[in-house]
């Protein structure tokens, strides 16, 4: 792996981890009633959009300062392709998280 898939993976990665701990702190407030479900969701799916433009600025911020190679634009095409999507996914997952009720039989 060189320098340049780290670079990437790293950003994925802190993507996944912010909203992944986002997603359980919202969830515990909206057990614990301190947080409305709707509202909780809302402000997750926000700070989603927040961590997914952020995880882009880094890269890029990682590509200008590392002088890593551009190559034919892979950076350019690796945002819009691999993290904004990754974005949405845990949006949807994050807001079916903190809504989760358990079955009860």
């Amino acid at each position: 792996m060189d320098t340049e898939d780290l670079v990437y993976w790293l950003c994925a990665l802190l993507d996944v981890g912010l909203a992944v701990a986002c997603a359980i702190n919202f969830q515990r407030r909206v057990k614990s009633h301190t947080l409305t479900e709707k509202k909780a969701k809302t402000i997750y799916s926000w700070l989603c959009v927040g961590f997914g433009i952020l995880s882009c600025v880094a890269l890029l911020i990682a590509i200008v300062e590392l002088q890593l190679p551009l190559g034919h634009g892979a950076v350019f095409t690796i945002v819009p392709i691999f993290i904004l999507p990754l974005t949405g996914v845990l949006i949807i997952a994050g807001r079916v998280v903190i809504g989760w009720e358990p079955i009860r039989w």
